[in-house]
C-alpha cells in the first residue's frame, strides 16, 4: 500500500521542489537546442554572403592593368544588387576614361615625334642652306 500526504502549511514545497527539478533538467536540452540553432544560423548567414564576398574578393584585383573586370551580379541578395551595378558602372566610365587617355596619349606621343622630326629636317635644311651661302659668297 502506498500512501501519500501533504503538509497543508506548506503546499507550495512539492510545487517549488518539482519546478526546480524540471527547469534543472529542462535547461540543458535548452541549451542543446540554443547552440544547435546557433550553429545553423551561423552557416545560413555564412552561405547566404558568399556571393558578396566573392564579389567583395573580385573587386580587390581591379587594377589598371585589369579595368575590363566586371562584378558578377548574379546570385547576389536583391539588396546589393544595386550596390554592385553602380559599381559595374562606374568601372564602364573608368574604363572609357582609360582609354580615352590612352588615345589622348599617343595622339599627342605622335604629334610630338612628328614635329621633333619636322623641326629637325628644317634645321638640317638651315645648316645646308647656310654652308650654301657661306660656300657661294667665298667664290
Amino acid at each position: 500500500m502506498i500512501q501519500v500526504a501533504q503538509d497543508l502549511e506548506s503546499s507550495d514545497v512539492i510545487v517549488d521542489d518539482v519546478v526546480c527539478k524540471f527547469l534543472w533538467h529542462i535547461s540543458w536540452v535548452g541549451i542543446g537546442i540554443f547552440a544547435l540553432l546557433l550553429a545553423v544560423d551561423v552557416l545560413i548567414v555564412r552561405r547566404a554572403l558568399q556571393p558578396i564576398t566573392d564579389a567583395s574578393q573580385m573587386a580587390q584585383s581591379v587594377s589598371p592593368n585589369n579595368i575590363a573586370l566586371r562584378l558578377p551580379t548574379m546570385a547576389l541578395p536583391k539588396e546589393v544588387y544595386p550596390l554592385v551595378a553602380a559599381i559595374n558602372q562606374a568601372l564602364d566610365r573608368l574604363e572609357n576614361g582609360f582609354r580615352l587617355q590612352r588615345e589622348f596619349t599617343a595622339d599627342a606621343a605622335h604629334e610630338v615625334a612628328h614635329t621633333a622630326k619636322r623641326f629637325t629636317n628644317a634645321r638640317r635644311h638651315a645648316r645646308g642652306f647656310a654652308r650654301c651661302s657661306r660656300a657661294a659668297s667665298v667664290h
